[in-house]
């Protein structure tokens, strides 16, 4: 069997939160079901050197990318 070396083959993001975080731009947000996972949504941002914002809302709980 021959094995073939690529490159530029882009890592899978492991993280269920990876394509919102990315999307997001500094004063947007999202509404999310409970706390649990704003937690999980504000460290995935913070590996990424982001911050976030969490708040409870009427409609839930909401996080704000704020940088």
């Amino acid at each position: 069997m021959e094995y073939k070396i690529e490159k530029h083959v882009a890592i899978p993001d492991r993280s269920k939160w990876g394509e919102i975080v990315t999307s997001m731009q500094v004063e947007d947000s999202v509404l999310l079901n409970n706390m649990d996972e704003a937690r999980s949504l504000c460290r995935t941002m913070r590996k990424r050197q982001q911050k976030g914002l969490v708040r409870t809302t009427s409609d839930g709980v909401r996080v704000w990318r704020i940088k």
